[in-house]
C-alpha cells in the first residue's frame, strides 16, 4: 500500500471518517495497515488471495512475506480457534482476534506511534527491564471499545542484541511490534522502571 493511502486514513478530516465509519478506531488502523482483514470476522477470499498465509501453531496464520506501509513486516493473524503444533489446515470458520506486525527501525516506530496516537489518542505507557539478554522495552497500550485495543512494544536501547551460539556470538536485530485488536495486558511479571530512565547503548553496556 502506498504511504498516501495511510495518510488519508489517519490524518485530518479523512481520519474522522475512518473513526466514525462502520468499524471501530482500531479497525480503521487494521484497514490502513492490513486491508482486507476484519477483527471478529472470518478471513475472506480477497484477503486469502492478497496475503501469503501459512499456518502458525498456537496463533493462526503468519505472512512472512508481508511488506506493509511505514516499515511494517511479518504479519501474524491470531484466530479464535486453537491451532495445534503440526496442524496443516485451519478451519475457514475461525475468526480474527487480533493481528500483529514487526517494525524494523526506530524511525519507522516513531512514525507509526504518531499515526496510532492521531487515531486513538494518548496511550498508557509502561517501561520494563530484566528481559533476556538485558533487553529493555517501552510498552504503549491504547484501550479500545469492548477490550479491543492496540499495543506497541519498542526496544529502549540499541535495536540489536548479541546471541551466543555453538559457533560463536552473532548480532541479532531487535524489533518493535504493533498489535491491533488486543485486550488489556495482564499484570506485568517483568520489572518496571520509570520511562524517563536513561537509555543505554550496547557499546556503553559492554564498557562496564
Amino acid at each position: 500500500m502506498r504511504r498516501s493511502t495511510v495518510v488519508l486514513c489517519l490524518a485530518g478530516a479523512a481520519a474522522l471518517g475512518c473513526r466514525h465509519g462502520a468499524g471501530s478506531p482500531v479497525q480503521s488502523l487494521v484497514d490502513a495497515y492490513a486491508p482486507g482483514l476484519r477483527l471478529g470476522a472470518t478471513i475472506g477470499k480477497v484477503a486469502r488471495h492478497k496475503y501469503h498465509l501459512d499456518v502458525a501453531p498456537y496463533v493462526g496464520y503468519v505472512d512472512s512475506a508481508y511488506f506493509g506501509p511505514e516499515g511494517l513486516r511479518v504479519l501474524h493473524v491470531k484466530l479464535d480457534q486453537y491451532v495445534d503444533d503440526g496442524a496443516a489446515v485451519v478451519s475457514p470458520g475461525a475468526r480474527v482476534e487480533w493481528i500483529s506486525m514487526r517494525i524494523a527501525t526506530p524511525s519507522d516506530a516513531k512514525r507509526i506511534e504518531q499515526q496510532v496516537r492521531a487515531v486513538l489518542g494518548a496511550p498508557e505507557e509502561t517501561c520494563f527491564r530484566g528481559l533476556p539478554l538485558g533487553r529493555r522495552v517501552r510498552s504503549l497500550y491504547w484501550a479500545g471499545r469492548g477490550g479491543i485495543g492496540a499495543r506497541m512494544v519498542i526496544p529502549r536501547d540499541a535495536w540489536q542484541y548479541q546471541e551466543v551460539t555453538n559457533t560463536g556470538v552473532r548480532v541479532v536485530p531487535d524489533r518493535a511490534t504493533l498489535a491491533l485488536g488486543v485486550d488489556r495486558p495482564p499484570p506485568p511479571s517483568l520489572q518496571t522502571e520509570p520511562c524517563a530512565a536513561r537509555t543505554v547503548s550496547r557499546a556503553q553496556k559492554s564498557a562496564h
